[in-house]
C-alpha cells in the first residue's frame, strides 16, 4: 500500500507540491511544530535525489567543470549585482531591497535537485550547481553584501564547512554507501518510489518554512504580497535568463541551468544573515517557497512540450 502510494505521488508531484505550502499556512500550528525538523528534512531529500542520481553522468560533469564554474560565477557575483541594479529603481522597502540582493548571492537550492527529477530536467548537473556554489558561498558572500548593500556579515568559516559536510557531504557518502550495498538494477526500478519519497520530504519542508507566515498575512497582508510578487518575479525571472544564457548548449541544459539560477537557497541565507535583518528575511524565505513549489505545476507541461 505504501509502495503505490509513493509512486502516485511520484507520478503526481506538482499538485501536492503546491498543496503543501498552502497546508501550512492553513495549519500555522503544525507548521511550527515540524519547523526544527527541516535542516534533517533537506540533508534527507539531498540523501534520495542522489540515491535516484545517474552518477556516472555527475562523474562526466565533474571532469569539464567550465560550465560549472561559469554558472557559480553567475549564481553567486552577477546576479546579486544585477539584483541591486534592478532595486535601485524600484523604490522597494530596504528590507524587501536587502532580502533579494540576499536572494541573489544565495548558492542553488539544495532541493533544485529532485525538483529536476520530478519535472524531467537534468539532475546530475543540478547536482553539482548546488555543491559548487554552496562550496564557494562563504568567500564571495561577505564582499558582495558589504559592497552593494553595506552588510558587514562575517561568516565563520570553520562552522559553515562543518554544516556544508553534514547537509552535502553526509547525504553524498550515505547514497554512495547504499548505491554500492544494494543490488544493481533496485535503485532504477525504485524510481517512482523515491520521487514519492521525495514529494513527502518537500511538503513537509514547505510546512516547515511556513512557520509563521499566517500571522503577519493576517497583520499585513499588503506587506506580504509585496514580498510574494517580488520572490515570484525573481524565480520566473531568473528560471528564463538562465535558460537563454545556455541555451546554446541544448535546451534540457538550458531549462536546467535556469531552474538551478532561478531557484535559491534561502535557508541557508536566513541562518548566516537571519541576525541582521530579522523578520523582514523570515518573511522574504517563506515568500520565496511558494515559486518553487508552485511554478513546477505550471512548467512541467511546458517543458515536457518543448523538450
Amino acid at each position: 500500500m505504501l509502495c503505490r502510494l509513493l509512486a502516485f505521488l511520484g507520478r503526481n508531484a506538482p499538485p501536492f507540491l503546491a498543496g503543501g505550502v498552502f497546508l501550512g499556512l492553513a495549519l500555522p500550528e503544525l507548521a511550527t511544530a515540524v519547523r526544527p525538523a527541516l535542516g534533517s528534512l533537506v540533508a534527507l531529500l539531498l540523501a534520495v535525489s542522489l540515491l535516484r542520481l545517474d552518477w556516472s553522468r555527475l562523474a562526466a560533469y565533474a571532469r569539464r567543470p567550465g560550465a560549472a564554474a561559469l554558472a557559480t560565477g553567475w549564481h553567486l557575483v552577477i546576479t546579486p549585482v544585477v539584483v541591486w541594479g534592478l532595486t535601485l529603481f524600484a523604490g522597494l522597502p530596504p528590507g524587501l531591497t536587502h532580502a533579494l540582493v540576499l536572494n541573489g548571492a544565495a548558492p542553488s537550492l539544495v532541493a533544485s535537485a529532485a525538483l529536476a527529477q520530478l519535472i524531467g530536467l537534468d539532475a546530475p548537473l543540478a547536482v553539482l550547481l548546488v555543491t559548487a556554489t554552496t562550496f564557494f558561498l562563504p568567500f564571495t558572500l561577505t564582499p558582495v553584501l558589504f559592497w552593494l548593500v553595506g552588510l558587514d556579515l562575517a561568516v565563520d568559516l570553520g562552522a559553515f564547512f562543518a554544516r556544508f559536510a553534514l547537509f552535502v557531504g553526509l547525504p553524498f557518502a550515505t547514497a554512495w554507501s547504499l548505491r554500492r550495498l544494494l543490488p544493481a538494477g533496485l535503485i532504477a526500478q525504485q524510481a517512482e518510489r523515491l520521487d514519492g519519497a521525495n514529494v513527502v520530504i518537500l511538503v513537509f519542508a514547505a510546512l516547515a518554512m511556513m512557520d509563521g507566515v499566517t500571522a503577519r498575512l493576517l497583520a499585513e497582508p499588503m506587506t506580504v504580497a509585496l514580498f510574494l510578487a517580488a520572490a515570484v518575479a525573481f524565480n520566473a525571472g531568473f528560471q528564463a535568463l538562465g535558460a537563454l544564457i545556455y541555451w546554446r548548449r541544448g535546451r534540457r541544459t538550458a531549462f536546467s541551468m535556469g531552474l538551478s539560477l532561478g531557484n535559491r537557497n534561502m535557508a541557508l541565507m536566513l541562518v548566516l544573515a537571519g541576525s541582521l535583518l530579522g523578520r523582514d528575511l523570515a518573511l522574504y524565505v517563506a515568500m520565496a517557497q511558494i515559486p518553487v513549489y508552485l511554478l513546477p505545476l505550471v512548467a512541467k507541461p511546458l517543458y515536457r512540450r518543448l523538450l
